[in-house]
């Protein structure tokens, strides 16, 4: 699948293993024995690094460099590491950095490759469901900050990436469904149909066509406003409030929240928002609340985490000055950019998704 948008110059790649597509990316660029530098986690070294060197080896020779897995990792102290690595390694602009992992090591090693000797080549192998359909598309690269997600980062787009199904062997259950309510969203702002057949688990079984089809969206989106200008934004549906829910559980209590789990959350309560400010119809949130809350993860959302959301979106990158902008949806498959919200109706959808995760799970 190719795109030829001048400001989206990468290629994205399907099925690379049994295809041999990576393999002839890299004849393209290097000469055969030529030693090669892997960016990865401490679970993926373990698990998928063996895959992938299983496949080009014999051609060309791999290095890694690995860091703690989970987002609490996800910083400058890691990034130091991984810079430190590629200076002893005598990393040049001629060369190439593979990151092989999920989001958080597509954001890392996207933003030391964006920064190192101001900026080399680099490609993603996305390894979990979640980075399949989103982290490692579209160029958005970055780490925490004082507990602030991606506070500090870069747009730049990756040489290719690179997506195959034969990872998902490898990931637990829980984060396979994190990935799915990412692909959900695909769905809720570009295509309805998808989205009820998503809810309706008629693609369980058929996982790597549902992956073609996000992909399809989102580079669609992407291509179209490369860098966050305006229809990119629609993207953001569910993760302005997603992203300070899995901050705040982060930080705030014993149970950890995936980032997909979150961003089911923020689905929901921005859905609420949709039709609290009249854009979205009654009828079109309760089909939507029905399809989502089947998915719902039991936590506890009393009054302090509820601040502490709070507190976490007054931050969120996502705003200029003190207004409050959020991605609703009229319709599904139907989403609108730069609506402004008030701090009562955001504790308002908040205490909707409390309410509801509570009554779902007695």
């Amino acid at each position: 699948m190719k795109n030829n948008h001048n400001n989206y110059p990468h290629s994205v790649y399907s099925d690379f293993l049994s295809s041999g597509k990576l393999l002839e990316y890299l004849s393209s660029r290097f000469k055969p024995g030529t030693e090669l530098h892997v960016i990865c986690d401490s679970n993926t070294a373990k698990l998928c690094f063996p895959i992938l060197k299983k496949h080009i080896n014999e051609v060309y020779f791999l290095n890694f460099v690995a860091f703690y897995e989970g987002e609490k990792h996800k910083n400058l102290k890691t990034c130091q590491t991984i810079w430190s690595y590629l200076s002893e390694f005598g990393i040049r602009k001629d060369s190439l950095i593979i990151n092989l992992g999920g989001g958080i090591t597509s954001d890392i090693g996207g933003f030391c490759a964006s920064i190192y000797l101001r900026g080399i080549p680099f490609i993603n192998i996305p390894t979990s469901l979640m980075a399949m359909v989103d982290g490692s598309l579209g160029g958005k690269t970055g780490v925490d900050l004082d507990n602030l997600k991606n506070i500090l980062g870069v747009i730049n787009f990756p040489e290719a990436v690179f997506i195959d199904a034969e990872f998902l062997k490898t990931l637990p259950r829980r984060e396979f469904h994190s990935g799915y309510n990412e692909m959900i969203k695909h769905g809720l702002i570009a295509d309805a149909e998808y989205f009820v057949h998503l809810t309706d688990n008629a693609f369980e079984n058929r996982i790597s066509e549902a992956i073609r089809k996000s992909v399809e969206i989102k580079m669609n989106i992407i291509s179209e406003d490369p860098f966050d200008k305006g229809l990119r934004r629609t993207l953001n549906f569910g993760h302005t409030i997603g992203h300070a829910i899995e901050t705040a559980f982060l930080r705030f209590s014993d149970k950890s929240v995936l980032h997909g789990e979150a961003i089911l959350l923020g689905m929901i309560a921005e859905s609420y928002l949709s039709e609290l400010h009249g854009i979205l119809s009654k009828n079109d949130l309760d089909l939507i609340i029905e399809k989502l809350k089947q998915r719902l993860l039991k936590v506890n959302f009393d009054k302090n985490v509820i601040d502490e959301i709070l507190q976490y979106i007054m931050y969120d990158k996502k705003h200029s000055s003190s207004q409050m902008n959020f991605t609703l949806l009229e319709a599904p498959g139907k989403a609108v950019v730069n609506q402004n919200v008030n701090k009562k109706d955001i504790r308002s959808s908040l205490e909707y998704v409390a309410w509801l995760t509570e009554s779902n799970t007695k």
